[in-house]
């Protein structure tokens, strides 16, 4: 495995409804600034601002080298794909993935 600088690492979680087809509505990221862990939580107040929440993560993603996820290989990843395919979000995500 080769090196990653801490401050390329964001690291990943989501809470859903839980079934297939519902929105994500709340998704925390947290990356380290050279100094300080710093945590980001991006909530939708109901399900019209899903679209937000996904294009906001969707900025908050890019530049990172590795992503680190729990269960974000089968579930978090692929979920929120769909999600911002749903609403035209360009989602990229980085190319290393710790799950």
């Amino acid at each position: 495995m080769r090196k990653i600088d801490l401050a390329r690492v964001l690291f990943l979680d989501l809470e859903t409804g839980g079934f297939s087809g519902s929105p994500v509505f709340l998704a925390g990221t947290m990356r380290w600034n050279g100094s300080d862990f710093v945590l980001r939580q991006y909530f939708a107040r109901h399900y019209g601002e899903e679209s937000a929440l996904l294009r906001a993560l969707a900025q908050e993603t890019r530049g990172f080298e590795a992503l680190v996820t729990f269960n974000g290989k089968s579930y978090d990843v692929p979920f929120l794909r769909d999600r911002a395919r749903v609403h035209a979000v360009s989602l990229t995500m980085p190319d290393v993935h710790l799950d």
